[in-house]
């Protein structure tokens, strides 16, 4: 254990437990027990430390629920609890942190829905509940998180529609991660009026209706994951100067039909380096495809629903 002041402490090769003692020290505003070998649960006299500030313990052997003391922390501007074995919901006392700009809780075993007080953290810019058991519809409240920068929901079991306006506003978002849960009906056409989305995965949902109009409306797009949904409908096309980040666009699996469009082909042409921007584009175009969209080799590097990765010597995994 290494004190480095009387406001930070930083543990290194810790095995055992968080001690309730630790609320001795009312003048920490930094804890780092991340990456050790800590067990047991989260003692409740965290909530003690009044001015702490960021609570970094990811990456351990956690258990049982996250207290509720833990809402008392009214200066906590970030938690790391990820790559736990913590279960139960996320307390409603939590959600009243207001400072909170940094929420990770993914890659616990943490249950039940998505309250909507998730819409009081204002400031909030990083949301990680990926890779947890939530369930529900996701709160229509989440649309007063404009400061968000990162959201990963993925590998819960969310249901549901999403309201097509959910995002409206948001000028900030970066990556959102919403694949593998039960998500259902049109997807969301205002993710792709977000001016700063870079990377959007929805695989592995249950999202049906066409490809929204305006998908090609970021100019930073470089990876859009609609993979293994119900979308139906042809591929809209692009505009001249649209997509000129794009790098993956990943679309097997699906109800859609008709031709790519030529001026997304034009992604994927020389553009001087040997290859062209769009390095990935997989479509259902095998010729037993049902339905099948109509893509030559030249532009789809990877055809369903037999592709395999040797099918094109250009084709690469979807990172």
């Amino acid at each position: 254990m290494v004190w480095r002041n009387t406001e930070s402490l930083t543990t290194a090769y810790i095995v055992g437990t968080i001690s309730p003692e630790i609320s001795t020290r009312p003048s920490l505003r930094q804890l780092w027990l991340g990456d050790n070998l800590i067990e047991g649960t989260i003692p409740t006299e965290l909530g003690l430390l009044s001015n702490l500030e960021q609570l970094y313990i990811y990456s351990n052997f956690l258990t049982s629920s996250i207290p509720t003391e833990l809402g008392n922390l009214e200066s906590l501007v970030g938690l790391q609890a990820h790559e736990n074995i913590l279960t139960g919901t996320i307390p409603l006392q939590f959600l009243t942190v207001s400072s909170l700009e940094e929420l990770r809780l993914d890659r616990n075993a943490l249950t039940g829905r998505l309250s909507s007080s998730i819409g009081d953290l204002a400031v909030l810019s990083d949301l990680r509940l990926n890779e947890n058991l939530h369930t529900g519809v996701l709160p229509t409240t989440i649309t007063a998180l404009t400061d968000l920068r990162i959201l990963r929901l993925a590998d819960n079991f969310f249901s549901g529609t999403i309201r097509d306006s959910l995002f409206d506003g948001w000028l900030s978002l970066d990556f959102m991660d919403l694949k593998d849960n039960l998500l259902e009906g049109p997807l969301p056409s205002s993710v792709f009026d977000i001016p700063t989305l870079r990377i959007f995965y929805a695989s592995n949902n249950a999202f049906d209706s066409t490809i929204p109009e305006n998908w090609s409306s970021s100019p930073v797009l470089r990876d859009l994951y609609l993979d293994e949904n119900q979308l139906t409908g042809t591929i809209p096309p692009i505009d001249p100067g649209q997509l000129g980040a794009l790098t993956e666009l990943i679309l097997q699996n699906n109800q859609l039909i008709g031709t790519v469009p030529p001026s997304l082909c034009q992604l994927r042409e020389d553009d001087g380096t040997g290859s062209g921007v769009l390095v990935s584009l997989w479509v259902d175009c095998a010729p037993d495809a049902s339905p099948r969209i109509e893509c030559d080799t030249s532009c789809c590097n990877m055809c369903f629903p037999n592709a395999t990765a040797t099918d094109f010597l250009d084709s690469e995994e979807p990172r």
